[in-house]
């Protein structure tokens, strides 16, 4: 892949017309088809053809650079990926919502970050954001696009063990009201401000083969939590007073037969960190997080 340049500049000699958009679905539309069964192809293009009627919103979302730089790179096929799914980033949102909530996330990572971030994420495997090597095994947090799961988060912290992926915690950059209506009642109100994290997934391997070294590396954790961690740094550079965990009943895999289990996914390790619920969509985590009190923690 090219490398990214100038992040406000990406789009200037590439405008989604109507007929971009038109291919673009028919090209998604033949991947599906042959993918998927008859039925899931023809839902998930009507699903996407929703975005023609959206207007000025389709084209602020498909004429942002971020945007194109994330489907250039992972998504050519499914580039209306938060209209063709039934979901996106959590259920419950409108069409509409899941639009300007998509929007809003590429509105933010243009002003807020320059060419430099976009050529690490977007060209050149990742933005490392920590790295150490341990008895001869590397391990390392990158941020990368959201590219397997792409209606589960626009960007991904991802450890790697040995360059194998461990390790995936994804979020978007979202409006607050929308997943914490009630957010600006807050005892502090510069705790969380109107745009903020909202992670939307947290994602071990089904394989251990790494687990005995990394135990004895990296005592008394895990790579979810360092992970979060390096989100957690991500989330204060950025002025943010605290981030939002998605709740198990609206995580877009969760099945009541699973439910289980992303309770303790989710809400268990959102209230390890001292997380509240604050919505039917969110748990709020403050930053910089606070050492329990001794006196608190079980001997």
């Amino acid at each position: 892949m090219q490398c990214c340049g100038d992040a406000h500049t990406l789009a200037a000699s590439h405008v989604h017309t109507q007929s971009n958009v038109l291919s673009t679905l028919t090209a998604g539309f033949v991947a599906d088809w042959k993918g998927l069964s008859p039925k899931a192809a023809v839902a998930r293009v009507l699903r996407a053809s929703r975005i023609f009627g959206m207007n000025g919103l389709r084209e602020q979302i498909t004429n942002n650079p971020a945007y194109q730089r994330h489907v250039a790179g992972v998504a050519k096929d499914d580039a209306v990926f938060f209209l063709s799914h039934r979901h996106y980033l959590a259920k419950g949102l409108t069409p509409t919502q899941r639009a300007q909530t998509a929007l809003h996330h590429y509105r933010h990572e243009i002003t807020a970050f320059d060419g430099a971030y976009f050529d690490a994420v977007y060209c050149q495997n990742g933005l490392t954001l920590w790295r150490d090597v341990v008895d001869e095994t590397s391990y390392d947090i990158r941020l990368m696009p959201g590219n397997d799961v792409l209606y589960e988060g626009g960007v991904s912290l991802v450890m790697h063990v040995n360059d194998v992926r461990v390790c995936v915690v994804s979020y978007s950059t979202v409006q607050t009201e929308v997943f914490f209506p009630r957010f600006r009642t807050m005892r502090d109100g510069e705790v969380l401000a109107a745009t903020t994290l909202y992670v939307t997934r947290k994602q071990l391997t089904p394989t251990h083969e790494y687990q005995k070294k990394f135990n004895k590396a990296f005592d008394r954790t895990t790579p979810a939590h360092l992970c979060f961690g390096a989100l957690a740094g991500v989330a204060h550079a950025q002025g943010f007073g605290g981030v939002l965990g998605i709740t198990p009943e609206v995580h877009l895999s969760c099945t009541p037969e699973l439910r289980p289990h992303f309770d303790v996914a989710y809400t268990l390790f959102w209230e390890g960190l001292s997380g509240h619920r604050v919505s039917p969509f969110a748990y709020f985590i403050e930053l910089p997080m606070k050492l329990t009190p001794l006196d608190h923690l079980d001997a």
